[in-house]
């Protein structure tokens, strides 16, 4: 909703949330102020019994060093140990004196110190800070933070007072927030007024500590929810982000000002707490910048840098880092917040005249905080925090943070009012939409008659047009079967054709050589009968060749051709594979009496069993055996002594996948000729020695019939390698 266009009624609305927001800002101070606790009649009279233990004091290295220098333990630390450089232990020495007109009542010691300390009072040890080692390294810093310890003194008396004291080595310091780090600062006063101000201390910065908690626990809470009904407002998100960092920066001070009694502890705590309070007064910079809707421009960009430069200073500069870093990027964060919302008044923003008054009062309530200090930088600043600085501390933040807070809950209120108005229009606007829409169902509903009418007749056609299709695919599946049956046929046909030739020719010259025997016979020449007669066992022998080469062709075609009966069973590859070598190996020795081959078998344990037709395997692993043989004992016949004939066989399983390897170092295959070797009738090998159907017959039942895979890498005069892939489960049937 833009403001741009607001009406008078929004703008009178602007006016009443901001004097709302003033009348719940006075309630707020009114409570602060009522949350001071009541001071006892005798305070101010107790606390003119006070002794402040600031000078007067020696520093030994030991007691037995006669040595004594001059030393103001009040001062911070740095400058004792500019001197003394940590780790170190020694003996603070002074004599007291209890004022004869100081009434007879019980006193308290109250200590601040930055070290490890033994309190004894003529002698008597009083209290033990921490721990001393005198080495250093066992020394653990203390710091009582004016707890009261119980001292017997009487007035009119004179004691001695001993502190021994050490400091660890590394020991880090932090000022952070106006916490002093003396040396050893004590002070002597009546047990009830040292109780008094302890009680008071503690209550008074929980007290206002618990006010800003509750607030920003609120703020968080309804922020975040508002974001995540309007995820497009991210103001909602960084205002929500930034009480949530002051929550934690709160706790993290309580803990730091009353809890946290060790140094390195509270310098850690001290710089997380304060970084947290930083990225607070970022976040709700963005928010205002983000509502404003102002792009990134030099303000902003001199905040952020400012924010990652104030963080490392606040630990790397001790005492004036956080001053110039966090406490100067607090006020800078402020008055860029008043800058860009100034300038964005001429733009007429909304919220704009509200973050304006927000951070001028906030910029003045801080100067009042800062007005009432007393800017002793060893003074504690529990000790120095009263009830009216607790208040204008409050009121600077919660001033910005809480104008900030009130104009996004009333701009989401009036978002949410635009949106209810929007419902009552949609609402509206669905009835009209009913009202259209059944007359347009009316309508359609008409229309799908015709429409489905139209839809039956063109299905029908359609139907008719699918059968017709299919009649039509039949058709021409046919014809490609025969026309693929053609062409094997052709093939058969031009295979058998060859040996046929020579049968024919063979025997038409042996009729003829059979009337010139007789001839021969009649003449009584018996020696060229003799030789008609052997030329006639010679030219037998080749039809017989050329006989059983044309019934070699047709078996090969009838198993090509054949369904196999056999059913698949899980079998030991390992167990087939050695079986079928040794027969291939016998078996070829049997019909070449000099073979001789190096046979490396590798069968891998892990390879397993695998379901398959055991006949039908065994008869591919048998020709591929064969074909390794025939490969290597042709080369052997080329090559010279130096070459060996090997054949290697490898079982495996790789997934669920059996993988049988075959390779040899014969002749190896052409590349012109690998594409073609799975076809039927291709072969490699001369006429008369290969049907060139074996491989074509291995890789049906490989592919067909097991659902596995044949593959072949080969290179002219190296070697071939066939490799069978079998799937590790069962196959329904073969093909």
């Amino acid at each position: 909703m833009d403001l741009n266009e607001a009406s008078g009624a929004d703008r009178h609305s602007n006016t009443r949330t901001i004097t709302r927001f003033l009348f719940a800002l006075l309630l707020i101070v009114v409570g602060l102020f009522g949350c001071q606790s009541e001071k006892p009649a005798n305070k101010n009279e107790l606390a003119k019994y006070l002794l402040v233990l600031d000078s007067g004091w020696t520093y030994q290295a030991s007691r037995d060093n006669p040595k004594a220098i001059q030393v103001q333990p009040t001062h911070d630390i740095h400058e004792f140990l500019a001197a003394v450089p940590a780790p170190f232990t020694g003996w603070l020495h002074n004599e007291i004196s209890v004022p004869a007109d100081w009434p007879a009542i019980p006193y308290a010691l109250t200590v601040l110190q930055s070290v490890a300390s033994e309190i004894y009072i003529d002698g008597q040890l009083v209290e033990k800070y921490g721990s001393i080692d005198s080495v250093g390294n066992g020394t653990k810093d203390y710091d009582p933070i004016l707890i009261p310890e119980s001292v017997d003194l009487k007035p009119g008396t004179k004691h001695t007072i001993d502190v021994k004291i050490g400091l660890a080595k590394g020991t880090l310091f932090t000022t952070i927030v106006e916490i002093p780090n003396p040396l050893f600062h004590a002070e002597i006063k009546p047990m009830d007024a040292a109780i008094l101000e302890y009680r008071d201390m503690y209550a008074l910065d929980i007290g206002f500590q618990k006010q800003i908690l509750g607030i920003n626990l609120m703020i968080f809470i309804i922020h975040f929810f508002f974001f995540v009904m309007n995820r497009s407002q991210r103001a909602n998100l960084y205002l929500s982000a930034s009480a949530f960092a002051y929550i934690l920066g709160y706790n993290g001070q309580i803990a730091y000002y009353l809890y946290t009694h060790d140094h390195t502890e509270r310098f850690y705590l001290g710089n997380l707490f304060f970084a947290a309070f930083q990225i607070g007064n970022m976040l709700c910079f963005l928010a205002v910048f983000n509502f404003l809707e102002r792009k990134k421009d030099v303000i902003y960009w001199i905040v952020i840098l400012l924010f990652f430069v104030s963080v490392p200073l606040n630990m790397l500069w001790y005492d004036k880092g956080w001053r110039l870093g966090g406490a100067a990027f607090q006020l800078i964060a402020c008055t860029c917040i008043l800058l860009i919302s100034a300038l964005s008044l001429r733009k007429r923003r909304k919220g704009a005249i509200l973050f304006c008054i927000g951070a001028v009062t906030s910029l003045i309530c801080f100067g009042i905080f800062m007005s009432q200090g007393t800017f002793d930088s060893s003074a504690h600043f529990l000790r120095q925090l009263t009830v009216e600085r607790g208040i204008w501390f409050t009121l600077f933040w919660l001033l910005i943070t809480g104008s900030v807070s009130a104009y996004l809950a009333w701009d989401f209120s009036l978002t949410s009012k635009a949106l209810s108005k929007q419902l009552e229009e949609v609402k509206k606007l669905s009835h009209q939409n009913l009202a259209m829409e059944m007359e347009k169902r009316e309508i359609l509903a008409s229309q799908n008659q015709i429409l489905e009418t139209q839809v039956q007749e063109r299905t029908a056609a359609l139907t008719q047009s699918i059968t017709d299709l299919k009649s039509t695919q039949a058709q021409l599946i046919q014809s490609e079967k025969m026309a693929s049956l053609g062409e094997l046929t052709a093939g058969i046909a031009h295979e058998i054709q060859n040996p046929l030739n020579f049968v024919n020719n063979f025997s038409e010259v042996n009729q003829e050589l059979i009337d010139e025997l007789k001839e021969e016979i009649d003449k009584g020449n018996l020696r060229e009968a003799t030789t008609i007669a052997d030329n006639l066992k010679e030219n037998e022998s080749k039809i017989n060749l050329h006989g059983k080469r044309a019934d070699g062709i047709v078996k090969s075609m009838l198993q090509h051709s054949r369904v196999s009966a056999g059913q698949h069973e899980l079998t030991d590859v390992n167990k087939l594979v050695d079986e079928y070598i040794r027969l291939a190996f016998h078996g070829y020795r049997a019909k070449v009496k000099d073979f001789n081959v190096d046979l490396d078998i590798n069968l891998d344990p892990l390879a397993g069993s695998a379901p398959m037709v055991r006949q039908d395997i065994g008869r591919v692993i048998l020709n591929l055996l064969n074909n390794a043989f025939y490969a290597v004992m042709e080369r052997a016949v080329k090559a010279d002594a130096a070459y060996k004939p090997k054949v290697s066989i490898v079982t495996k399983r790789e997934n669920n996948t059996v993988i049988i390897e075959v390779s040899d170092n014969g002749s190896g295959i052409p590349d012109d000729k690998l594409p073609k070797i799975f076809q039927p009738f291709f072969t490699t090998k001369p006429t008369g020695e290969g049907t060139g159907l074996g491989l074509s017959l291995s890789y049906d039942i490989i592919t067909k019939g097991h659902g596995g895979d044949i593959r072949v890498i080969s290179q002219e005069a190296l070697g071939t390698t066939f490799s069978i892939l079998l799937p590790a489960q069962t196959v329904n049937s073969i093909a």
